[in-house]
């Protein structure tokens, strides 16, 4: 999984999972590499992209202890992806 095209700085860790249209993987931030996150790629056609950009806005307002922080997103034009950070929180079960 890469993801020098989105202008995120992470490096990769390992694949969590995947599906029909998108994958999900450990990163961790280069600038801080103690912050592990969860990156969730998927798909984004032209036409799904203004509705993206309302779920990461309200992805990004947020806050609260019982749900994983937003931390960054990308949307890739050229590969027609969508790449969003979310807070790692290890053994959790979901």
């Amino acid at each position: 999984m890469a993801f020098p095209e989105t202008g995120l700085d992470v490096e990769y860790v390992r694949t969590l999972g995947h599906g029909t249209t998108s994958r999900t993987a450990l990163v961790r931030s280069r600038p801080h590499p103690a912050a592990e996150c969860v990156a969730k790629t998927a798909e984004a056609s032209p036409d799904s992209v203004p509705g993206i950009l309302k779920e990461l806005t309200f992805l990004q307002s947020l806050s609260h202890p019982r749900l994983l922080r937003y931390v960054s997103s990308s949307i890739s034009k050229e590969a027609n992806e969508v790449v969003f950070l979310l807070q790692y929180l290890p053994n959790s079960t979901g």
